[in-house]
């Protein structure tokens, strides 16, 4: 069963997500957004097999085929469910819940539930350049000639909230080229000491991979 903290927070992001909806159709007409670059080579590989290790369920496959951005997602089961997992039990493919709004297909949140582990993951088009500079949806720079490191991991648990009892990890992935990835990993306070194995969760970000794209129609 999730702690009370575990549940309050799905709650909660239930009711941001919602707020979203509400201003992004208020807005839609308004907004700018991110633009895709659909000759990715990722993205081209994708298409060319189009094919996942976790196929999404027809109604799903079908909504998501809607959507104006790729669908980034752990396409194999993440070291650290592995890791968290009884020795005698090999993790199976997680319980799937993709919510969007098919109205305003530009932003998606992907749920994969392994047991007491929920990894989401949530991405957007729209651009807010009401909120300050140093929001996500600000991609960062890297000095010039260095190599692209690893994104900078948050960590919530009961030392940030009194009566927390679990653990949130928090990054974000920039790709095709400036679309934030957020992934939140949520943890009951009985898988805390593998959730907070930052090596691995580092280890995992290479298992995030494009599972749906759909480029627009080229114009004849």
């Amino acid at each position: 069963m999730n702690s009370p903290r575990l549940g309050l927070c799905k709650a909660w992001r239930a009711a941001l997500l919602f707020s979203a909806v509400v201003l992004a159709t208020r807005q839609s007409a308004q907004a700018e957004q991110i633009t895709v670059d659909w000759t990715d080579t990722e993205i081209q590989k994708f298409t060319q097999q189009n094919k996942s290790n976790f196929p999404l369920a027809p109604d799903v496959a079908a909504k998501v085929a809607a959507l104006k951005l790729p669908v980034l997602a752990f396409d194999s089961v993440p070291q650290l469910v592995k890791n968290a997992s009884p020795a005698d039990k090999v993790p199976a493919a997680p319980s799937r819940q993709l919510i969007m709004n098919e109205a305003d297909p530009t932003w998606y949140q992907l749920n994969d539930q392994y047991g007491d582990i929920t990894i989401s993951v949530l991405a957007s088009l729209s651009v807010n350049r009401a909120v300050a500079k140093s929001t996500i949806y600000q991609p960062p720079t890297p000095s010039s000639g260095s190599t692209p490191s690893s994104p900078p991991v948050s960590v919530f648990d009961e030392n940030g909230e009194p009566g927390f009892t679990g653990m949130f990890v928090e990054y974000a992935v920039y790709k095709f080229p400036n679309i934030p990835y957020i992934v939140t990993i949520e943890c009951t306070l009985a898988q805390k000491d593998k959730c907070s194995d930052l090596a691995v969760v580092a280890q995992d970000m290479a298992l995030l991979k494009v599972i749906a794209a759909t480029p627009p129609a080229t114009p004849k």
